[in-house]
């Protein structure tokens, strides 16, 4: 992978994770929205890569919030996010993760092909036992980090 061309196809991520395996690397996990980036997204993304040595963050396509969110969102198209994401130095590779129907089974191919070390999510992440028990029969660790969280008031 060049070192400008952080933004991949999923299929890439997939080689790229299995070479670096191959490699002895300790591979980091994240993905999300990451719409209205944020002061906590960019907490969550610095504290994942202190813990490894390849962070991987992937994005969810604009169509699959649709899917999820009712058309209410994104604000921010998918190309800006990958923007936004791919700008960041300690951040290795990105990419749109494919939408599917069916989210649980596109999060366990994903942490399946990929085989991180670890997946990193922010305390006030509301799937957690389900990503758990997607990686429940797996050598995958979760890790739930203490991120910056903002308080919006009137």
């Amino acid at each position: 992978m060049r070192k400008n061309n952080k933004i991949l196809s999923q299929n890439s991520v997939f080689e790229l994770a299995y070479n670096l395996r191959k490699q002895g690397k300790v591979i980091g996990f994240t993905h999300g929205e990451f719409d209205l980036f944020n002061i906590s997204h960019l907490d969550l993304l610095k504290k994942s890569k202190e813990l490894c040595d390849f962070l991987i963050v992937g994005i969810d396509s604009d169509l699959s919030i649709k899917k999820q969110k009712r058309n209410l969102q994104p604000i921010i198209n998918e190309k800006s996010r990958v923007d936004i994401i791919k700008s960041l130095g300690f951040v290795n590779a990105v990419f749109i993760k494919d939408a599917y129907y069916q989210p649980c089974d596109e999060a366990k191919d994903l942490y399946k092909e990929i085989n991180p070390n670890f997946i990193t999510i922010g305390q006030s992440f509301a799937n957690e036992d389900l990503i758990k028990s997607l990686i429940s029969k797996t050598d995958i660790d979760l890790k739930k980090l203490n991120v910056f969280q903002m308080v919006i008031t009137d």
